[in-house]
């Protein structure tokens, strides 16, 4: 079954917009942009003519639960459609960057461009990332240090840390039988399956099973 599902090709339909939508512009990666206005509904809390709530009421007259109403709107829908290579294609809601969001992207690459450009510089000129800091702000390169003539001299101990090994986390042993022998098919993985012939199988349980009981059927008899 797993072979039959990868050789179907992706299907790809015509993207054909609701009726009623307009073309307006495309996204930054080419997608044809649409607008569709349509009406729509909510549900809002329900006055009487005073003004006061209204209830859903028993017959003895008590309250029950607030009423609702509905109320019509229009709603305004910019997007592109999607095609989700299953012979479905979905509207996917899209709006354009707020000039924050164009400043941040920009910021992003004028520090990439920069990164590179000094990197370049550096390597070019022969001098470390050290000693480009120091000049950068006035300082010396932190390659140089002053040696006192009698520097003192301060006797300290060392502190050994001993790293305990990590556990490695064992192996599950795939299930066996009272007899002790291994049960096939057994999940290894997420959706992954062990045959009896050593064999991979990817699906549902019920898939491995058919495919399990299709090797014992192509076994030779004698």
């Amino acid at each position: 079954m797993k072979a039959v599902l990868e050789k179907i090709a992706p299907l790809h339909p015509d993207k054909v917009p609701p009726q009623g939508s307009v073309m307006a512009g495309t996204t930054p990666w080419g997608d044809q942009l649409y607008r569709l206005r349509r009406a729509r509904s909510k549900s809002v809390p329900a006055y009487d003519e005073d003004g006061k709530r209204m209830y859903r009421r028993s017959l003895t007259g008590d309250k029950l639960y607030p009423m609702n109403r509905p109320e019509l709107y229009e709603e305004e829908l910019l997007f592109y459609l999607h095609s989700e290579g299953n012979g479905n294609v979905v509207m996917v809601p899209w709006s354009p960057p707020t000039q924050e969001q164009i400043d941040q992207k920009k910021r992003k690459e004028t520090i990439k461009e920069m990164q590179e450009k000094l990197a370049e510089k550096l390597v070019d000129s022969g001098m470390s990332p050290d000693e480009a800091v120091a000049r950068l702000v006035g300082g010396v390169p932190m390659t140089e240090y002053v040696v006192d003539d009698e520097p003192a001299v301060e006797e300290t101990v060392a502190e050994v840390v001993v790293e305990k090994p990590k556990k490695k986390k064992a192996k599950k042993a795939p299930p066996v039988d009272e007899s002790g022998r291994v049960v096939f098919p057994y999940m290894y993985g997420p959706g992954m399956w062990k045959l009896s012939d050593e064999s991979t199988f990817r699906g549902k349980k019920a898939d491995a099973i058919e495919a399990e009981k299709a090797l014992k059927v192509d076994l030779p008899s004698y």
